[in-house]
């Protein structure tokens, strides 16, 4: 089965190699690895490991077969959000690197604040201020 979207191979490389990073530098416990570690252990900079953990889910696609069926057509609610997230996707782009990283992983990816400071190695705390700046931007005007 082919992934739902095109992904380059540069990005699938990429994905490979922090497939492989987050392999070897989980811990016992099942505790995952930071940003910072996963780029450190591929040789990929920061931005181009959370684009490959991006891609991962588009180059996983879920089975048809697994989706309940009152899921796979979209109400009228359904369409109004999608609309919503491509608006904001030109506003996303508004932001600097850092901040999109910091709403890729809230927002995307479901992390707590914790999750992404021990991920990018700053302060819960700093995670809370960045994540605030970048919401005022995206409700920022034109």
């Amino acid at each position: 089965m082919s992934a739902p979207v095109r992904v380059p191979r540069e990005v699938r490389q990429a994905a490979r190699a922090v497939d492989d990073a987050v392999e070897a530098l989980t811990g016992p416990d099942g505790r995952g690895p930071t940003i910072p570690q996963i780029a450190e252990r591929s040789g990929l900079d920061e931005e181009m490991v959370v684009e490959a953990m991006r891609s991962r889910m588009a180059m996983r696609p879920l089975p048809a077969e697994d989706v309940p069926l009152h899921q796979l057509g979209a109400s009228a609610d359904e369409l109004a959000a999608a609309e919503t997230r491509l608006e904001l996707g030109n506003r996303l782009e508004r932001l600097d690197s850092r901040s999109r990283q910091l709403i890729d992983l809230r927002f995307g990816l479901g992390l707590s604040q914790r999750e992404i400071a021990t991920r990018m190695g700053i302060s819960q705390m700093h995670v809370s201020r960045l994540l605030r700046a970048a919401m005022r931007e995206l409700e920022a005007e034109d």
